[in-house]
Formats: structure tokens, C-alpha cells, sequence
């Protein structure tokens, strides 16, 4: 009897940057090399890896020196001799595991930047509608090809596609077709998810996994999009290849009761939260 056909893997990682996860990092949230080890042993089973990650300029809205709320980081095109990393750089560790695992895999990778993220600055009515970067300053950035202007298949040729956000969600698209053409700027919204959509519809085969930081905002927000986008999917977070915020701050006062929170609110979505050596052994 035929063996059914498996699942389609995409591992998507959220903000492993050099800036958010590296301990000289301009932001760092307390990533710890346990959670890279784990995220790097799922990236090892994935058919496509997919680096949803903030990008922004010096000029960005949201940094305090702009009137924002966050210091600065994940630049592109950062100068190297920065005292402090605010690179949007994958974080090194899971940059060896995602060129390993594309050896091994035999496939291309490209980025592919959504039309509003180039958009994340403007400032709305009365204002001119003009893009922050151009898709050029992110390939020479991640060192990585033009996906290109069109919305195409993805599985089957790539293994590896950086996909620069700019909210907390690393699935979101946005109408901007109104603020017209630019140079280096697709002129239609779609990211890798929606290539994906088209390929495989309501996800019937995929298998989704979510890595990254943090937990409680665009881990969580990523990964319950995605449960939106792609009802039939497998979609799980793993749980011990994320970095969750603590703190009566925050809101949780320690991990188990942060944990406990997300693993409540998946429970609602029919998102799975697991280990990473649990969710290893569904893919032997």
C-alpha cells in the first residue's frame, strides 16, 4: 500500500536578528544559546525556510531618536563598525543551520519584501507617500537575489527566503497600490505567504512551524495568522526555540505563567505549541 504523501515543512523565524537575540545586540531581549541550538535543529528538518524580520533605516518612525518608542535596530545596510549590533542580520548560529540545511536541500534562496514595508514611515494625509529602501538595499543587506515583481511558485525551487516585515504579524499585507509606482518597489503587496497560498490554498499539506522572539507578540501574532491563512495546516510553535518577555511589566511574572498564557490563547486556535524534541519526532 502507498505511503501517504507528507506535509509540505516551512519553518518561519521571527526576529532571530543580530540586534534582537545577540548578547552586544542594540536590543537584545535575553535570547539564549539553548533556544538558537533548538531553533537550529528544527530548521534542520524544513523543506523552506522562511526569516520573517523587522528592517528598517536610521530615519525609521518608531526609534527614539525619531520621537519612537524603540531604540534602534535592525538597520539595513548597518555600518560594521557600529559599537553595538543593530543588524537585521540573521543571528550567526542560525545563519550556518539555514546554509547547511540548503546544501543539503539543493535549492536557491531570494528575498522577497513586501510593497507596504518599503511604506512603514509615511505619515498618512498631507503628507507624499515615499519609500524608506528599495528591494536592491535588502538583497545587498542579506547578500541574497530579487525574488521578483510576480507572485510565483516557491516550493519546489527554494529553500530559504528572506521576508522583511515591519508588524508584529510577519504574514500582514497591505493595500498601497494609491501611493503609485516607484523604482525598486513591487507594485503589487505579496509576501512569501501569499506565493504559498497560491501553491497549497487552505494548507491542507503544510506543516508550519514558528520559532523566534517574542513569544508573547510576533511569535504569537505570526503564528496565529497563519492558523487564518491556512485553516488546514499544521501550525506549531515551538515552544522552547522561543524567547518569551517576563516581568510585571510585561505582564507575567515568570515563564510558566507567560507559557501558560500562549499556551491558553493556541488552545483557542487550534495552533499546537511543542517542544522542539517532540515536534522532531513527527518528521522521522
Amino acid at each position: 500500500m502507498a505511503q501517504p504523501q507528507r506535509r509540505f515543512r516551512v519553518n518561519v523565524l521571527v526576529d532571530w536578528s543580530k540586534a534582537f537575540v545577540d548578547e552586544d545586540g542594540s536590543f537584545y531581549c535575553g535570547a539564549t544559546e539553548a533556544q538558537k541550538d533548538a531553533a537550529a535543529q528544527v530548521i534542520g528538518a524544513a523543506d523552506l525556510v522562511v526569516y520573517a524580520v523587522d528592517v528598517h533605516t536610521p530615519k525609521s518612525a518608531e526609534f527614539l531618536p525619531n520621537g519612537g518608542v524603540y531604540p534602534v535596530h535592525n538597520l539595513l545596510l548597518q555600518d560594521p563598525s557600529s559599537a553595538r549590533s543593530s543588524s537585521c542580520l540573521l543571528t550567526a548560529k542560525l545563519q550556518r543551520a539555514v546554509e547547511q540545511r540548503l546544501s543539503m536541500l539543493g535549492k536557491d534562496q531570494a528575498a522577497l519584501t513586501p510593497r507596504h514595508v518599503h511604506f512603514q514611515d509615511y505619515q498618512g494625509a498631507g503628507s507624499v507617500p515615499c519609500p524608506s529602501f528599495r528591494r536592491e538595499d535588502v538583497c545587498k543587506t542579506f547578500g541574497v537575489p530579487e525574488f521578483g515583481d510576480k507572485v510565483r511558485p516557491i516550493g519546489a525551487k527554494l529553500g530559504y527566503v528572506v521576508s522583511p516585515k515591519c508588524d508584529f504579524n510577519g504574514c500582514s499585507v497591505r493595500a498601497t497600490q494609491h501611493y503609485g509606482s516607484f523604482p525598486g518597489v513591487n507594485n503589487e503587496d505579496f509576501n512569501v505567504f501569499t506565493c504559498l497560498n497560491r501553491e497549497y490554498g487552505l494548507g491542507e499539506k503544510l506543516d508550519i512551524t514558528v520559532t523566534g522572539v517574542v513569544l508573547g507578540i510576533c511569535v504569537y501574532q505570526t503564528a496565529s495568522n497563519l492558523r487564518q491563512l491556512f485553516p488546514r495546516a499544521n501550525v506549531t510553535i515551538v515552544i522552547d526555540a522561543t524567547k518569551q518577555l517576563t516581568g510585571k511589566q510585561f505582564g507575567f511574572e515568570d515563564e510558566k505563567i507567560g507559557e501558560a498564557a500562549v499556551r491558553g490563547m493556541c488552545a483557542q486556535l487550534n495552533v499546537s505549541v511543542a517542544t522542539s524534541a517532540d515536534y522532531l519526532k513527527t518528521t522521522k
